[in-house]
């Protein structure tokens, strides 16, 4: 059920013991599955587990209960008591879990452990901290180890992790799983082929940050926010229109924006879809009501007229009365008008209150020479409308002559 304690590597050296189990594959492969029936083995010979989950709702919907999970794996005469008040599983023999949220990395101080289990490590937003906190207390037992089941992204944790001597890597594709999965999902499969997505999310493969990039997944993973949110001064929707719903076209951009009351510019939600005009209509109509936005930026090279009539109808449709300005995009190109966003984040002012994967996938890929991604980044254009109003303008400096 696990790696041997040695191994030989594929350079004919020999290793071991290992500290690290890292299962680096794409989704639907199974690391889920193998993570609960490794913890469910453990928990037979260790009496101290910790078990690292995005967040709690994680742990518990996902780590415990889901389908591949702790409780679906066990065998009914191994089936551990899940106690929520102390966030724990409790087996027969005295064996104890405890889960431990991602989001506070500090939970895991004074958490001692003989093993441990994490599952989607490359998607936390503060994965090396979680991952410093952890090893300081995998110290009790003879042979102290960690698993990690994780589809990759390339942060640095996730490369440290992969290039370390102490590291045993288990690789996978989500088609080694295929058979496991649902008729339609290969259907899904198809679009993401050949893709730089496909590459990290089908073939657990790293794929390293676009030359020139000007967002990382390091850099956005520290985005994601669980604070508490501020009242907003000013909420915006930016919208990327596009002319249809067929598998050709590229989708509509929908993206909420608000300015917060402590100054920090909040990504609300990302409603980007595919559909004709009156669907889109409506739904940019239904976010402006929902989060009592006050303007919407679209961009004009769609057709200004079009897209006036496209939310016009929209209004009469929902009973909202929306502020719509057009978006001009004059001589910039998609870079340019994004370089002033990136710089509000290079300084830490955009906070994002939700994962957001899609919209993040696509900042990645665009980098000071264009797009290197497929079709159109729409939902990052929309959140550059959006957040439009909100970047600061270079003063201009007039020079008498003397």
């Amino acid at each position: 059920m696990e790696p041997p304690q040695h191994w030989i590597d594929q350079a004919g050296k020999r290793r071991g013991p290992w500290l690290t189990w890292f299962l680096c594959a794409g989704r639907g492969f199974g690391k889920t599955r193998t993570l609960s029936e490794w913890v469910i083995q453990q928990s037979r010979k260790h009496g101290r587990i910790t078990i690292v989950g995005e967040t709690a709702a994680d742990c518990r919907d996902i780590i415990v209960g889901g389908e591949s999970g702790i409780m679906a794996r066990s065998p009914p005469w191994w089936r551990p008591t899940y106690v929520p008040s102390s966030r724990s599983l409790e087996w027969p023999n005295g064996s104890k879990a405890l889960l431990i949220s991602a989001v506070e990395p500090d939970q895991l101080r004074g958490v001692q452990s003989e093993v441990a289990a994490v599952d989607e490590l490359a998607k936390y937003r503060y994965a090396s901290d979680v991952w410093a906190q952890l090893m300081f207390g995998l110290r009790l037992g003879e042979w102290p180890r960690v698993v990690v089941a994780s589809t990759p992204r390339s942060i640095s944790i996730v490369r440290k992790l992969l290039a370390a001597e102490s590291t045993y890597v288990t690789r996978g594709s989500t088609y080694a799983n295929l058979a496991n999965l649902a008729p339609m999902f290969r259907e899904t499969l198809a679009d993401y082929e050949g893709t730089r997505l496909g590459q990290q999310e089908i073939n657990g493969e790293v794929v390293d940050d676009v030359p020139g990039a000007l967002w990382t997944y390091e850099q956005l993973a520290e985005c994601f926010y669980t604070g508490p949110v501020p009242e907003f001064e000013r909420v915006i929707i930016g919208v990327d229109p596009s002319g249809g719903n067929k598998d050709s076209s590229d989708k509509q951009g929908i993206v909420v924006v608000g300015k917060g009351l402590d100054g920090f510019i909040y990504v609300i939600e990302d409603c980007t879809m595919k559909g004709t005009p009156p669907q889109w209509g409506s739904r940019v109509a239904r976010a402006y009501n929902e989060h009592g936005a006050g303007l919407v930026i679209i961009e004009a090279t769609y057709g200004q007229a079009l897209a006036t009539n496209v939310l016009d109808n929209a209004m009469d449709k929902t009973g909202v009365l929306m502020r719509v300005q057009a978006a001009q995009t004059g001589r910039k190109n998609k870079p340019q008008r994004a370089d002033g966003l990136a710089a509000l984040y290079a300084r830490k002012m955009v906070r994002h209150l939700g994962k957001f994967e899609d919209l993040v996938n696509q900042m990645v890929l665009m980098a000071s020479d264009g797009y290197h991604g497929d079709g159109s980044p729409d939902a990052l254009d929309a959140l550059v409308w959006a957040c439009d109003p909100f970047i600061p303008r270079p003063r201009t400096i007039a020079f008498e002559t003397v």
